[in-house]
């Protein structure tokens, strides 16, 4: 009987000791998280307020409730809210949860689609701020929200019922546009054959040696047809007049 008794003491104590650090751990996660809503909505909303509310008195039972007014609104029931406001008051709660505890990424699956223009900027200037902590990975067909990424997978459909995976990473191709660009102001001179004679550079003997560059210059390439041929240097380009084009800069 002592240790029945006593063994159930234990038991209780227990249980006590677990419902009180339950009910601070709790109470403190609300808080931080409350605050991050009432931070996060203005911004997303450009004004209004939102805040969190607990619906009961016992906080191992309590439900928990998002009050939000959008600016010049006053609603008396959240379900009131239209399409786009109700994303954006879903948005400042995930947010601010991914606030207090960051996971290694996060999903958002066209939560864009319901937003005009004004809403979707600051959708992106949010998303933009927390990206150096969350890895944002989201579906959208918004060209705004596509800017915003490093790295692009579009989805498209070559054949009815077949889909392709086209991968298209931002940073590197704007490195890449900014090089060809640069290379595109000159010409190295031990790449280039006068008119009328075979060099090296080129391969081409004859009246079609003209000249070789590492790109392609868009003005020559209207009139002129260009084929790919090795060169110690890597792949160059061999630019090659028409009939009719020798007024056209090639002699």
């Amino acid at each position: 009987n002592t240790d029945l008794t006593s063994a159930l003491e234990t038991l209780e104590e227990a249980i006590r000791k677990i419902d009180r650090e339950t009910r601070g751990r709790f109470k403190d996660t609300f808080d931080r998280v409350n605050s991050g809503v009432q931070e996060l909505y203005p911004r997303l909303f450009g004004g209004g307020h939102a805040y969190l509310e607990l619906t009961g008195e016992d906080l191992l039972d309590t439900g928990v409730a998002i009050m939000a007014r959008p600016p010049g609104k006053q609603l008396p029931n959240i379900s009131l809210l239209s399409g786009g406001e109700k994303a954006m008051t879903a948005v400042a709660l995930v947010f601010a949860i991914f606030q207090l505890n960051p996971a290694p990424f996060c999903l958002l699956d066209e939560v864009d689609a319901p937003l005009d223009e004004h809403n979707v900027g600051r959708f992106c200037d949010i998303v933009r701020d927390m990206s150096s902590r969350v890895q944002f990975i989201f579906i959208t067909h918004n060209k705004a929200t596509m800017e915003l990424a490093s790295q692009l997978i579009g989805v498209t459909m070559t054949e009815p019922g077949c889909s392709r995976l086209v991968s298209v990473d931002v940073d590197e191709a704007v490195a890449d546009e900014r090089g060809e660009h640069v290379g595109s102001e000159g010409v190295e001179p031990e790449l280039l054959a006068p008119a009328g004679q075979g060099g090296p550079a080129s391969g081409v003997e004859g009246p079609e040696a003209i000249e070789a560059v590492t790109t392609v210059d868009p003005v020559r390439r209207v009139r002129a047809t260009d084929r790919e041929l090795e060169h110690p240097g890597g792949h160059q380009r061999v630019l090659t007049p028409q009939a009719g084009d020798r007024d056209d800069g090639f002699d």
